[in-house]
């Protein structure tokens, strides 16, 4: 018989295991195969949109109206909008004349097009035809070149001859007409034949005299070497310079001449009014001379110059007929796309110019102000149409300084209304305020919102609900913020296989405020993992 005290304590040992066995058999039933509420929840990786969002509240209020002018100066061509009128966004109200503008504008196109046709020339290279023309340029250049250069020698002839010239003029006008009224006249002591009743005048012209003697033998003999090749410039120089020695000393014995109180009496009427008339020819033979040297002088400088034109129309032509039968460098093609380039950049200039010729409404509304009428002048600046806006609403809300700088423009956001349930609108960030606004104590910065449509039953001061999306990445493998465990070494998951629950570690992208999270790294599309926050609920 076994004893009643074993048989307890073998029942006692039993009873515990099973206890045991159970309590196992319960927890992961509890953990992995319940159902219920609060059970464990499996959840399979996909593909989605991960967003953070910033959520503030705000009021509607109305868009104020907006006052339009013209930014040019111009006569107005016609009035589509009067007061009363209803406008969309866009709508014509008044138009300037644009006659002129539109003239520019068809120029613009069509240098445009000459230009692209250079460029197409220059790409498709020179044609034989061409080539023959250039060669044929160059050839009649060459010719010019030739015939300039003629003419300039035959304008240097010329002014060899009239320097010549004018040596023999000053000799027969000094030596032949003048020296009839002195004694002695080629010596060092030249005297007048008669005496003057200005004794100085009469010393001026005996001393005057005597200068010219040596000048007319230095300038003879200077004239002897005188060619085309010479420098001639430096003898027009001389010779200018010697005709007015001759010319002043001619005035002189003029003046004494033809005062009648000098006259001698032992000389007749008709001898004294010989001299006076040999002086006076004299003197015009001499201002004939200077007259003529002066001319020929500057033939030889515009000879002198339509030789350096010819010359260089030669090069040009010569240029150009290299670069004919060299073809187009990648500079001339890069110098005509730029010439292209600002064609296009002129045109647009035009046509920007005449879309200020174009009054538009800014905002959908209604016409409250409507002033000029069609031929009227209209200065830059001057108030003409004024619109206010009927359905065009704002909201006004206050960002945090916490969030502000997640903020930004154009930012798309979800609003709204207590008094619309279940209706969304969408809209974005349109203005942010740089300065700050304190409320309670605490910094904000004041946004406005504008909705993408408007709604007749839009009403100022209604209030919002603003969720302003920050952040957003679309086609992107998410996964729960429950489904995440996190460590001190990284994040990781519990992934389900056949052969049951692994843990994986994973990299992280963007989290949602939407309770998503971004899987960069460590998971692909359809896997199962486990929320682990189900997993610890309640202490299990």
């Amino acid at each position: 018989m076994i004893p009643l005290s074993f048989l307890n304590a073998k029942v006692k040992i039993i009873i515990f295991c099973s206890i045991i066995v159970g309590s196992g058999i319960l927890l992961g039933y509890r953990v992995f195969f319940r159902d219920e509420p609060g059970a464990r929840e499996v959840v399979t990786v996909r593909r989605g949109s991960v967003v953070q969002e910033v959520h503030v509240t705000g009021k509607m209020k109305a868009s104020e109206a907006v006052d339009l002018a013209f930014e040019r100066s111009g006569k107005i061509a016609r009035v589509d909008a009067r007061v009363g009128d209803r406008v969309v966004k866009g709508s014509v109200l008044m138009v300037l004349d644009q006659t002129e503008l539109q003239t520019q504008y068809e120029e613009a196109l069509a240098s445009t097009a000459v230009e692209r046709a250079r460029l197409a020339e220059l790409r498709a290279g020179t044609r034989s035809e061409e080539i023959v023309v250039a060669e044929t340029a160059v050839a009649n250049a060459k010719i010019a070149v030739v015939n300039a250069r003629q003419a300039l020698e035959d304008a240097k002839q010329n002014l060899v001859d009239k320097l010549r010239d004018t040596y023999t003029k000053s000799d027969d006008a000094v030596r032949n007409k003048a020296d009839q009224l002195f004694y002695n006249p080629q010596t060092n002591s030249p005297q007048l034949s008669f005496s003057l009743t200005d004794s100085q005048l009469k010393t001026d012209i005996e001393w005057r005299r005597l200068l010219l003697e040596s000048l007319l033998k230095k300038w003879q003999q200077s004239e002897n070497p005188l060619t085309t090749a010479s420098d001639l410039a430096a003898y027009f120089g001389e010779a200018k310079n010697n005709l007015e020695a001759v010319k002043v000393f001619l005035n002189s014995v003029a003046l004494a001449a033809n005062n009648p109180t000098n006259k001698p009496s032992n000389i007749s009427q008709t001898i004294w009014d010989g001299w006076r008339a040999d002086v006076a020819t004299a003197r015009t033979n001499i201002n004939t001379a200077i007259s003529n040297l002066s001319s020929a002088d500057e033939n030889v400088k515009t000879k002198d110059a339509s030789v350096a034109t010819a010359e260089g129309n030669l090069q040009k032509s010569q240029n150009e007929l290299a670069l004919k039968k060299g073809g187009a460098t990648p500079e001339a093609v890069a110098a005509q796309e730029a010439r292209i380039a600002q064609a296009d950049a002129k045109t647009k200039t035009i046509v920007a110019q005449i879309e200020k010729t174009v009054l538009r409404s800014p905002i959908a509304g209604v016409v409250t102000k409507a002033e000029g009428s069609a031929g009227e002048i209209v200065q830059s600046g001057a108030l003409l149409v004024s619109v206010l806006s009927e359905q065009l609403f704002e909201i006004e809300a206050n960002v945090p300084e916490s969030d502000i700088g997640l903020v930004q423009r154009a930012n798309k956001a979800h609003v709204s209304f207590d008094a619309f349930s279940g209706s969304v609108f969408i809209g974005a960030v349109a203005l942010i305020d740089p300065a700050e606004t304190v409320i309670d104590g605490v910094v904000n910065f004041t946004i406005n919102v504008l909705l993408d449509y408007p709604d007749a039953r839009f009403k100022s001061g209604l209030t919002a609900d603003i969720d302003i999306e920050t952040a957003r990445r679309d086609d992107v493998l998410v996964i729960p913020q429950a489904a995440l465990a996190e460590e001190d070494d990284g994040e990781f998951v519990y992934k389900a296989t056949n052969g049951g629950v692994v843990s994986v570690p994973i990299k992280i992208g963007m989290r949602g405020t939407d309770g998503l999270v971004e899987v960069a790294e460590g998971l692909s599309e359809g896997d199962s993992i486990i929320a682990v926050s189900r997993m610890y609920d309640d202490g299990r």
